[in-house]
């Protein structure tokens, strides 16, 4: 395998989480080396320079080796949310573009900074920089910036747990995939136990109770948090969603994603005087924003998380995709992490 860095002018990595006392990540080009033999094909060649293939690593990411698996030992780091109109949304990316027909040809739009809010509104990020939104210290450093870190309005309540047929898993009035910072143990039954929950005032600890046998085996109610106390703990040990922010489950809440980022992708286009055609967009499996691009990974790991585990399916999913599809969106000059090696 040629090294990464005879093919690509730029290259970022990304660490998706920790595994064995080390860390799991990939580097990804964000700029190649243009020339007759690249030009055949771009992504073919990016595979056989590395890019996108999980390595296992301690200190230095280039001393590592390619990671042989190992799901059961692997925890993804935490990935927060970005508060959007005023609520907390997984659905956001730091860049990314979409390709849209337009007179004679595609209206190709470079995004940069949105989220996608829980009332389905593209909302710009610009505020924060990209220290803020993510570092090698995600939530630790990202939370900080978006919630207060104790709060008081959700002591003592029993937020019901409902699993859906064609929509996310809700805790309470939302959505956990928002809701629910990450899970920090789970119970003999493989069922998460303890949940960090973001209220409106800050982070709570909440333990699961299961109301049914099985709960990924029934619809409605299947048990319900019941929220204990402030979390006060280390928000980096709460396991965030694998593929998180991007990855967005084909259902209710996904149709409307990618409609809100289509529409806003047309206004874009209108007010440079172009006419574009989207046409009906559908869906049958998960897809990553904003490119709306469907990924090999099935559909109820995302809807019925935390009860479920996404993590074996993306990691199998992103092992040698070049793209850096479920990274947050990789953007050129710039390391998503701190330099480790």
């Amino acid at each position: 395998m040629t090294s990464i860095a005879r093919c690509c002018r730029i290259y970022d990595r990304f660490v998706y989480g920790v595994a064995r006392g080390g860390y799991v990540g990939a580097a990804y080009c964000t700029s190649v080396f243009w020339g007759a033999e690249w030009m055949v094909d771009v992504l073919e060649n990016m595979r056989r320079c590395g890019a996108g293939r999980l390595r296992w690593f301690r200190e230095s990411f280039w001393k590592g080796r390619e990671w042989g698996g190992g799901v059961a030992e692997f925890r993804p780091w935490c990935m927060p949310p970005l508060l959007a109109s005023g609520a907390p949304t997984r659905w956001w990316f730091l860049s990314g573009d979409m390709y849209i027909e337009a007179e004679g040809g595609y209206f190709v739009p470079i995004l940069h900074k949105l989220a996608v809010s829980e009332g389905f509104e593209v909302v710009s990020v610009e505020e924060y920089s990209y220290d803020e939104l993510i570092s090698l210290r995600r939530c630790r450093e990202g939370l900080k910036h978006v919630l207060p870190r104790r709060g008081t309005a959700l002591l003592g309540q029993e937020l019901p747990v409902v699993r859906r047929r064609n929509g996310y898993l809700r805790v309470g009035q939302w959505l956990a995939w928002h809701r629910v910072l990450g899970v920090l143990d789970y119970g003999a039954e493989g069922a998460p136990r303890r949940w960090v929950i973001v209220g409106d005032d800050g982070l709570y600890l909440a333990k699961f109770v299961p109301t049914v046998e099985n709960p990924l085996a029934e619809f409605g109610e299947v048990g319900y948090v019941r929220v204990v106390e402030p979390f006060q703990g280390d928000v980096d040990e709460a396991a965030s969603p694998c593929g998180a922010p991007r990855l967005v489950a084909c259902a209710e809440e996904g149709a409307r994603v990618a409609e809100a980022l289509l529409g806003y992708v047309a206004g874009l286009a209108r007010r440079l005087g172009l006419v574009v055609e989207v046409r009906g967009w559908g869906c049958s499996r998960p897809f990553v924003i904003p490119q709306l691009v469907e990924v090999d990974v099935p559909n109820s790991v995302v809807l019925d998380w935390p009860l479920s585990d996404a993590c074996p399916h993306v990691l199998r999913a992103a092992d040698g995709e070049p793209l850096g599809l479920f990274t947050p969106g990789l953007a050129n000059f710039y390391s998503l992490f701190v330099d480790v090696g």
